[in-house]
């Protein structure tokens, strides 16, 4: 894989867990359906495997197109096109380059992000995993009310705890262990409905190289 596209794969999966098997299991536990059609904004905060901190704000219009900033460096949009598939366009304003991509081209370089773990901030594991119910009644944090479940990856050794929100369809907190300590991988500090408009998911492309990762072009470039 090249450095261009692997910045897609630290972008596209930077902020969500990875955390697909059984979907009816996830979206029963991570239910988004009712909440598709919604316009949100939220900002949350994540931090890397390396321990660094990360600032993201995404708008979300529906299920038709989503714009997602990361550290005001990276910028993601993502839009439907008429056949209903979904085209990527990524900006990194460090290298100063657009990288086209869609969804055939991000599996060809071994990225299976997809819509729904984007635009709700979680994606289905690939492999075999557990979703525990920690009972109840919802738990309340500062934006609101949330279900705490564990999700549990392939061997009980990896877990993350996810609290998540029916209002938004959104985690409102992730938390991982490391070294026997839990502590917040990904929060969300400020979510609302917005109102959209073709300026929020315009592109600043001046100065920017376009690489064409689609299929037909040469994604090695």
């Amino acid at each position: 894989m090249n450095a261009r596209c692997a910045i897609f794969v630290g972008f596209l999966l930077g902020g969500t867990v990875s955390a697909g098997a059984a979907q009816d299991l996830w979206e029963s536990s991570f239910p988004a359906a009712a909440v598709t059609e919604q316009n949100v904004y939220f900002a949350a905060r994540y931090v890397d495997t390396a321990g660094r901190e990360h600032r993201q704000e995404v708008w979300r219009e529906g299920s038709r197109r989503l714009r997602r900033i990361t550290d005001d460096k990276l910028d993601l949009l993502i839009e439907k096109d008429s056949s209903g598939e979904y085209q990527y366009r990524l900006v990194d304003r460090m290298q100063s380059i657009l990288i086209l991509a869609d969804r055939a081209s991000l599996y060809q370089a071994g990225i299976f992000s997809d819509w729904r773990g984007i635009a709700h901030a979680l994606s289905e594991p690939r492999g075999p995993y557990r979703v525990l119910d920690y009972g109840g009644p919802p738990a309340k944090v500062a934006l609101g009310p949330c279900s705490w479940s564990e999700l549990i990856l392939g061997t009980a050794a990896a877990r993350a705890r996810v609290c998540w929100s029916q209002e938004w369809g959104l985690p409102l907190a992730i938390r991982s262990r490391s070294e026997g300590q839990w502590a917040t991988r990904f929060s969300i500090v400020d979510v609302h409905a917005f109102n959209s408009s073709d300026a929020i998911f315009t592109l600043d492309r001046a100065g920017l190289v376009e690489v064409d990762a689609r299929p037909g072009e040469d994604i090695s470039d």
